[in-house]
Order: structure tokens, then sequence, then C-alpha cells
């Protein structure tokens, strides 16, 4: 028995595999880099949301921030104004220190006494009576001191003399220039100055 010879031609077969591996290999190029392009998409995406991210920390710590000031200076707002209430409760009821300038008959001495009604008893108490060498800010800062006042306090203070009298001008120049190198030490030491003659005008 004889056998015919059988011959395949492939060559058609070979040109459609690759056709199709050329497709292929097309659209896997296609896909890679629409993959790539999502993945950089992705990346700039959580760039940006970092950077939001840290905007938004930077915003919320200066906010944060602003809000402790603002709490701080509320605080101190309250605390002066304590500070103030307390000042004026001592005007009123008469607890504030008073200082009373005296001249003698002929105007070439004088004194100044310190006094401060008591809290409790309401009994004025003599703190300090000083002749002009006496009155210094140094000396007054330490009646100050013997106060319990801090160079933090609001001190109000009044200083009763007669404007009249012999000699009161130089010696109230002098009572003044230690009142205020007092007020560089205690900046919220408040004197009031209330002439008595004024008032003896007005009576008669």
């Amino acid at each position: 028995m004889k056998f015919r010879e059988i011959f395949l031609d492939f060559t058609s077969l070979l040109d459609v595999f690759m056709l199709i591996l050329f497709y292929f290999i097309l659209f896997s190029h296609f896909e890679v880099e629409e993959a790539k392009n999502s993945a950089n998409e992705a990346k700039e995406q959580a760039q940006q949301t970092m950077l939001a991210a840290e905007a938004l920390q930077e915003t919320a710590e200066s906010m944060f921030s602003q809000a402790e000031e603002e709490l701080s200076l509320v605080e101190n707002v309250q605390a002066g104004n304590a500070d103030n209430v307390k000042a004026l409760l001592q005007i009123s009821r008469g607890t504030a220190i008073q200082s009373k300038l005296t001249m003698n008959a002929d105007g070439s001495a004088w004194t100044l006494e310190l006094l401060r009604k008591q809290e409790n008893s309401g009994e004025m108490l003599s703190l300090a009576v000083l002749n002009p060498q006496q009155c210094s800010g140094q000396e007054i800062m330490q009646i100050l001191e013997n106060q319990n006042y801090t160079t933090d306090s609001k001190i109000p203070f009044l200083l009763i003399y007669n404007g009249t009298e012999t000699g009161s001008s130089q010696a109230f120049s002098a009572v003044i220039q230690a009142f205020e190198e007092v007020r560089r030490i205690y900046p919220h030491f408040y004197y009031m100055e209330i002439d008595i003659s004024d008032f003896e005008e007005e009576l008669t």
C-alpha cells in the first residue's frame, strides 16, 4: 500500500497568528499606558490631598494659636477689670491711701502724712509722716510694699493739700516729683490731687 504525501501549508495561519499577536501587543501597550496614566492621576490626587491636609493642618494650628492668644487677652482683660473694680471700691469705701500735705505757718517747712482707713474697723491709721528730706519715691514705695501692693497692682492714691497756703506750691512740686518716681516702678499708681481751697471758695 502506497502512502500519498500530504503537504500542509501553514503560511496563511501564521499570518493570522502574527496579526492576532500584533493586536494583542498593541492593546496591551494601550492598557499599560492607561494604567500608568491612572496611576499618575492617583499619585497627583494623593499629593494634592496631602498638600490640602498640610494646609488644613497649618490653618488649624494658626486658628488654635489665635484662639489661645484671644483667650489670654480675655483673661487679662477680666483680671484687669477685677483690679479696676477693687480700686474703685477702695475709693468709694475710703480705704485708698490718703496723703495730706500740711504747711507750717510761714511756709518754710511741711510734712506729708500718709493715712489709710482700715477695712474691718473703719479706723484711720497713720502709715507715715514724711518731712521734705524723707519724702522720696523710694520711701513711698516701701509704704506701698508694706500695704501688700505689688508692681502690678492698681493703686488709687489721694493727695490732699491747700493751694493757698504759703510755700505750698514748692512743697506740692516736691511731692509730685516723688510720686512720679513711684510710677516708674508702679505703672498703675494713680494719684489724684484734691485742693481743698477750691471747696473753701465754693463755701464762702
